[in-house]
């Protein structure tokens, strides 16, 4: 009887917890709560003559797949999907029509969580268009024939990555944004498809902040990347012969009234960086070559570091503006920095060399600082001396009234970032009439190395300058100089409140520099004698 009972007992137990599984499952089922785990694909047109109905029967989380074809309609999408062409080239979504006066969207995103990806939009106002959404990811499409490609309109944390966008008025145009990454796009020829029009270009920012552009390529836009807003990086892009036929300027990057972007490690060719009426901008290694440099007006508080600036009409021209212009490079151009009724910018460790001229004296009185208080810039046509070895010339440098150089440079300067000490980013840099290459800072090995070449038989110097929390920290401050394993003709080292300076001479060719930790006279000496002795007797030992 206890058996049966038992028995009976765990039979009604079983009922009772299979009906609440039930009723559970539909509880959830019913109100939302799987969904998600029983999102379908719906394919077009195998299920739904158009992308429009399969969007409005679709469940948030389904996934419309849309075979190669031309769909002739203008798609709302309300919910999060997931939309997947079949091939870019031969999916198209067409917008009834190439007219500027039409309000036609191809796809309209009033959702969050969306995915496009792998058609064309064509024909429309919009090729696709977002609005107060976030984590869209628009990627691997072709946008043509728009007046915009892809709109951004307050929308957060998307990413519009991998599209083509030829032959619009606007390529990418991200309004009211933040936090979104526009990513490897090609875009090309953006200027409303007809050369009289004088506006429009590939990307362009307005009132949006915190957004980063990244190795995107632009070509033949009538302006590259335009932004107006705080706080962007626009990040490793190519921009190249920008501005068509002509019309306007040549733009590569341009910002207005913007401040707090990073302008960093772009390749700008035949075209501009122009910055007006901006400030606390940061521009860094980037290399702008065969067009019109870089200008500012109406500038405050712009830091350019580190950039290559060759063969433009002018490298750098500057007006109204109270700016910041440190190691950039500064060659083969026409006019090498052009200053125009501006008075309080500040130049040091920058290398002007090549240039028809270098500083042309304008037609304003400005004053302006040719050097920190310290160090000042390389001019190649300087022709003083440097009796006292400091890698410093010993006479100014003139360009015209009120604007020396009190501390011209006796060689280029180069500069290494070496990482943190002291939780401070820390740099060494060379003053050298050599070519330096494989620069190394090894902190296991506690030592700093690199090449010099030069033309053979000349005589070399470099003046080497390292943060003292480095020397600290490596050599104790004590250490020794090599120059492919002896020590230099001619060796001077100082030490200020900042830095360890350490100043050498050598005759050309090529050689390796190695700064490592102290090691005497005293100590080498018996160490030579022990190893000439120990190879001695190992010979004598083979012999036998």
């Amino acid at each position: 009887m206890d058996f049966q009972y038992q028995f009976c007992y765990m039979q009604r137990r079983i009922i009772v917890i299979g009906f609440l599984v039930i009723f559970l499952w539909f509880f959830c089922l019913n109100f939302g709560f799987v969904k998600d785990s029983y999102a379908l694909i719906r394919r077009v047109p195998h299920d739904y003559w158009t992308i429009q109905e399969a969007i409005d029967a679709a469940d948030p989380s389904d996934t419309i797949l849309v075979a190669s074809g031309v769909y002739n309609e203008c798609v709302v999408v309300d919910k999060p999907l997931s939309i997947i062409g079949e091939a870019p080239e031969t999916t198209i979504v067409d917008g009834s029509g190439y007219n500027w006066t039409k309000t036609s969207v191809c796809l309209l995103i009033i959702s969050s969580n969306v995915l496009v990806d792998g058609f064309t939009f064509r024909n429309s106002t919009s090729g696709v268009h977002t609005t107060y959404s976030t984590n869209i990811t628009i990627t691997n499409n072709i946008l043509t024939l728009n007046y915009e490609g892809i709109m951004l309109n307050n929308t957060y944390g998307s990413i519009v990555a991998n599209n083509t966008a030829e032959s619009n008025a606007y390529g990418i145009l991200v309004y009211n944004s933040s936090d979104c990454m526009i990513q490897n796009n090609y875009l090309a020829s953006n200027f409303g498809g007809d050369i009289n029009l004088s506006y429009g270009g590939g990307i362009y920012l307005g009132g949006s902040n915190n957004n980063t552009i990244k190795g995107n390529h632009l070509t033949k836009n009538l302006e590259a990347i335009f932004v107006a807003g705080d706080n962007n990086t626009i990040i490793e892009n190519e921009m190249k012969e920008n501005a068509v036929d002509g019309i306007g300027l040549e733009i590569g990057i341009k910002l207005y009234c913007s401040k707090g972007n990073i302008l960093s490690n772009n390749t700008i060719i035949s075209d501009a960086v122009i910055l007006s009426s901006s400030s606390f901008n940061i521009i860094r290694n980037n290399n702008v070559t065969g067009g019109g440099g870089i200008g500012v007006i109406w500038g405050l508080n712009n830091t350019f570091f580190g950039n290559v600036i060759s063969s433009n009409k002018a490298g750098i021209h500057i007006e109204d503006a109270r700016d910041f212009f440190i190691g950039n490079l500064i060659m083969n151009n026409t006019e090498g920095i052009v200053i125009h009724y501006c008075n309080g910018s500040t130049f040091y460790h920058n290398i002007l060399t090549n240039n028809t001229i270098h500083a042309p004296k304008d037609v304003y009185t400005n004053i302006n600082a040719w050097d920190n208080g310290h160090e000042g810039n390389y001019w190649s046509n300087y022709t003083g001396t440097d009796s006292d070895m400091d890698a410093i010339g010993d006479s100014p440098h003139v360009l015209y009234e009120l604007n020396t150089d009190r501390y011209p440079l006796m060689a280029p300067i180069n500069f290494f970032d070496v990482g943190t000490w002291d939780d401070t980013q820390q740099q060494v840099n060379i003053i050298s009439n050599s070519s330096i290459t494989n620069f190394q800072l090894n902190s296991t090995k506690n030592q700093i190395s690199f090449n010099v070449t030069g033309e053979t038989p000349t005589i070399g110097f470099c003046r080497i300058t390292i943060p003292n929390a480095i020397t600290q920290d490596l050599w104790n401050n004590n250490y020794t100089v090599l120059i492919d394993t002896t020590e230099p003709i001619f060796q001077r080292n100082w030490t200020d409140a900042t830095n360890t300076h350490i100043y050498i001479i050598y005759q050309h060719s090529e050689h390796e520099i190695i700064i490592i930790p102290e090691f005497s006279s005293h100590t080498l000496l018996p160490l030579l004698t022990l190893s000439t002795l120990t190879a001695i007797f190992l010979k004598k030992r083979l012999r036998d």
